[in-house]
């Protein structure tokens, strides 16, 4: 499991928040605070070009987080400082408070699919740092996602951007850790169909064949 673990958190990790989609609201048609977006819209073009790998302990990240702070003291109601505040915590390894922070951005504008992923993403990988039950939690959250916006998109954040086809091969990820092998074949096998080209597409069809292996169920 320490492998495992080691292996997906490192991955997710250095992919973590790529999942933002600023602009678009889904039918939350609020202005914000000029103050509080002059904040976020820095924050949002610092995370972006953050180098692979930025230590959660970096006064970088603690900088962000009170720009963040500032920004939701400035205007309470404002989606996307509570979104870009949720994924400083998670990058910091503060999972609780990352994963409330998104609930509060998800009450806030329940038809944007970015409050959904961040907390999806914060229940995996406090699943993986060893509260295996979060696990359950992930699916619901990924394809609420996908529901909201079939063709989500993220900006560029360390230098990455995911796409549907990554939200597929964590959906199938998680599937594994539940055991639920035939709901992860299925949703992997789709994954490979749709977007045989992609590189979630290549790690898919690696897990796949683990899966074939005898005794794997």
């Amino acid at each position: 499991m320490k492998k495992l673990m080691s292996a997906k958190e490192n991955f997710l990790i250095l992919t973590l928040t790529l999942f933002v989609s600023l602009g678009l609201i889904f039918g939350e048609n609020y202005v914000p605070n000029q103050e509080a977006a002059a904040l976020i819209n820095e924050v949002s073009e610092t995370i972006a070009n953050l180098p692979e790998g930025t230590s959660q302990s970096t006064a970088t990240i603690d900088s962000l987080v009170a720009k963040c702070e500032e920004a939701v003291k400035n205007d309470g109601k404002y989606f996307d400082a509570y979104v870009y505040l949720s994924i400083c915590y998670l990058l910091k390894q503060e999972l609780s408070q990352g994963i409330e922070t998104a609930e509060k951005a998800i009450t806030l504008a329940p038809s944007n699919p970015d409050g959904y992923f961040v907390r999806g993403f914060g229940y995996f990988i406090s699943s993986l740092q060893g509260d295996t039950t979060s696990f359950a939690k992930v699916i619901p959250d990924l394809d609420k996602v996908l529901s909201l916006n079939p063709d989500y998109k993220s900006p560029m954040v360390m230098g990455k951007m995911t796409e549907v086809p990554d939200i597929l091969f964590w959906k199938g990820l998680v599937h594994i850790e539940l055991g639920e092998s035939e709901k992860a074949k299925e949703v992997l096998e789709n994954l490979t169909k749709k977007y045989p080209e992609s590189p979630a597409a290549g790690n898919a069809r690696k897990e796949l064949e683990k899966l074939e292996q005898p005794g794997v169920k």
